[in-house]
């Protein structure tokens, strides 16, 4: 008898099953949604916070980053959900700059003048709209 040709089963069968441990995935992560949702219109309902409303997706939103972290079969968006994670947890790296005022270097009697400029400047607007208001 000869060997038929035809579809490599064991491939057939591993994509079978990691499809419907996708769709498993998919399902478990809509009944959590379910569960929140009535809480969700609550909030909503009541005028709340986007401020609530993302802390009550947060246990959501971490577990989904989680699982793409841990399954994705694209690097790059793997890292990007764990360096998101990582953020979460540790917090962004402090990035500290240094302010100047352009006015520092001024003396009083320079920033006193400057702000009399400034100040007649606006009466001087306050006056014209005056006039066009009257």
């Amino acid at each position: 008898m000869a060997k038929k040709k035809g579809v490599n089963r064991k491939k057939y069968v591993n994509k079978t099953e990691d499809s419907a441990i996708d769709l498993f995935d998919q399902l478990i992560e809509f009944q959590e949604f379910q569960k929140m949702l009535p809480k969700l219109k609550k909030v909503l309902k009541t005028g709340g916070s986007s401020d609530e409303i993302l802390k009550m997706m947060a246990p959501l939103a971490a577990a989904r980053l989680a699982n793409i972290a841990a399954t994705d079969l694209d690097s790059s968006r793997a890292l990007s959900a764990i360096k998101q994670l990582l953020d979460r947890v540790d917090g962004t790296p402090v990035q500290r700059t240094e302010n100047t005022h352009k006015l520092e270097k001024l003396d009083d009697r320079q920033l006193d003048s400057l702000l009399e400029s400034e100040l007649q400047g606006l009466q001087q607007m306050q006056d014209t709209n005056d006039k066009d208001v009257h």
